[in-house]
Formats: structure tokens, C-alpha cells, sequence
């Protein structure tokens, strides 16, 4: 798949972000989505936009379509981190955003696709889970894998979203900062990340253990029709 295929993957969107990552030093941006189906209230957006400015990191943030009424926001907030903070409204090209030399991070809410994308690209993410099968797919990556670290270790987790507990401006900052930094406590979780997205782009390539294995599938079904027929 080449560079422009990965961009355009997912039809028509802001690609602009690219151009914005580009004027970035390498390791010095995390990549903040939640993907399209799950939701924060205003409220949450709100304490996530003040976490994010309050970590003092740069941050790329995709907010879906939804939430584009900007209510909430704080006052003259995009303004504030217009040097070092880009919001995204609506789809944009996740593939290439996490293969940019500028990303560092990946503060996802641990869907499978963002995971795959996030794991092959070598990507530590920084888990948010909101729903589903999403808390076991947090437990996969931090607790078995190693590849990743939870956001938020107190307060109630839910799958509903009424239920959800409100994680404060401080403890995104927090956790977001510790994250980023180059030689922190969480330097393993990065070279984790790093060793496994290496092993799985070596899987993908031609040769490697994962193509082989799909061309084999491919062919087996091949002669599994041939032989029915033939009968």
C-alpha cells in the first residue's frame, strides 16, 4: 500500500493534518481518537481539551463529526495551543497519522482496528476504553502484551456511558505527559511497542510469515473448490 493509498484510505477527509505533522520534530506528538462509534459528553471533551493543553505536549485530536458544535470548548482554548495542538473535525487518515515520524503516542479507546493499526505502525498507545469489548482489549495490550498503559487507574469503569465516572483535567495531564516523556517510567512500554510493530511489519512483507500464511489459506480454498467441483 503506498502513501497516497494509506491517506485516502476511508474516503474524503482532513489531510491537512499531515502537512501539520510534517512541521514537527520526530517522537514529539501524540495522536488523540476514539473512533466513530463512542462518545464523550461535553463535559468529558471539556476536561480532555484543558488535560491536553495542561500537559504541555504537542497533541493531533480527532473529534468526530458529532461533537463539531464546539460547545465544549473552552473559551479561546484553540487559540491557547495553536502552536503545538491540532483538532481534527470528522474522518481523517489514521493509517498515515500513525506512520508519521512525528507520532509518538496513541491515546485510543483500544478498538480492534485502532489496535491493529496502532500495534503494526509500532505506536505505544495510552488506553481510554468507553464500551464493548474494548476493556478486554485494554487488558490484552497492558497486562499480557505490555505495549501499552492505562489512562486512568481510579474511579468507576463502565461500559454504560451514565455510569462512567468524569476523568479530570489533571489526571489527563498527567498521565499524558508522563507518557511522552523520552525516559520515563513507561520507556519499556515503548520499546515494547517498537519490537512488535517491527515483528509484525517483518510478518506482512512479502515472504514473511503472515503473507505466506494468507496464500496458503487462499490456495487451499482454491483446490477445495477445484476438488468439489471435480466430484
Amino acid at each position: 500500500m503506498n502513501q497516497h493509498d494509506v491517506v485516502e484510505r476511508g474516503g474524503e477527509g482532513e489531510t491537512n493534518c499531515m502537512r501539520w505533522l510534517d512541521s514537527k520534530e520526530e517522537q514529539s506528538v501524540i495522536f488523540v481518537s476514539f473512533g466513530s462509534q463512542c462518545y464523550f459528553k461535553s463535559a468529558q471533551l471539556h476536561e480532555l481539551a484543558m488535560g491536553l493543553e495542561e500537559s504541555g505536549q504537542n497533541f493531533l485530536w480527532v473529534v468526530r463529526c458529532v461533537d463539531q458544535s464546539d460547545e465544549w470548548m473552552p473559551e479561546g482554548w484553540e487559540e491557547r495551543v495553536a502552536d503545538r495542538g491540532l483538532v481534527v473535525r470528522g474522518w481523517a487518515p489514521q493509517l498515515a497519522i500513525l506512520a508519521h515520524a512525528a507520532i509518538r503516542a496513541f491515546l485510543t479507546h483500544c478498538g480492534w482496528n485502532s489496535i491493529l493499526e496502532g500495534t503494526a505502525a509500532g505506536v505505544p498507545m495510552l488506553t481510554w476504553p468507553l464500551a464493548f469489548e474494548q476493556f478486554i482489549n485494554e487488558k490484552l495490550l497492558v497486562d499480557v502484551v505490555g505495549c501499552a498503559t492505562r489512562l486512568w487507574e481510579g474511579g468507576k469503569r463502565s461500559t454504560r456511558e451514565t455510569e462512567c465516572e468524569l476523568v479530570p483535567r489533571t489526571v489527563i495531564a498527567h498521565a499524558v505527559s508522563q507518557f511522552m516523556e523520552p525516559e520515563g517510567e513507561n520507556s519499556s512500554v515503548h520499546c515494547k511497542a517498537r519490537e512488535l510493530g517491527a515483528v509484525i511489519r517483518s510478518a506482512m512483507a512479502e515472504g514473511g510469515s503472515s503473507t505466506s500464511d494468507l496464500s496458503r489459506l487462499i490456495s487451499d480454498l482454491i483446490n477445495a473448490m477445484q476438488s468439489k467441483t471435480c466430484q
